[in-house]
């Protein structure tokens, strides 16, 4: 299985999963603001999908059905940091979201660390 996060033409998040054959077997548009994207996707220790989606200035995490897509099993805002990376310690569960966020003289670098609950 293979999972690909990205941005439709329109400017919606979206997030396919295609098998071995390369058969779409499910997908999901995550927004529908006209500016949001993808900007990591990673399973979850509990083979739950987790999508980290940038929409506009805000960053979020999506926890999505491994199955259904378009099924939302939960989320969680991060608020005003613009994301860049996604990782999930497959061992611990930990999830990480690297971006930056504006600072007093520019953008400062950022690392959010939260548990897999």
């Amino acid at each position: 299985t293979i999972l690909v996060g990205g941005q439709t033409a329109t400017g919606q998040a979206v997030l396919a999963k295609v098998d071995g054959t390369g058969r779409l077997t499910s997908r999901s548009i995550l927004t529908n603001d006209g500016s949001s994207s993808i900007r990591g996707v990673q399973v979850a220790t509990d083979g739950s999908v987790i999508a980290l989606v940038q929409s506009g200035g805000e960053a979020s995490l999506r926890r999505l059905h491994p199955e259904d897509l378009s099924s939302a099993l939960g989320s969680v805002s991060l608020g005003q940091v613009d994301a860049r990376a996604l990782a999930v310690d497959r061992a611990t569960g930990i999830i990480a979201v690297a971006g930056t966020v504006a600072g007093s003289g520019g953008r400062d670098g950022l690392v959010l660390q939260l548990d897999n609950a």
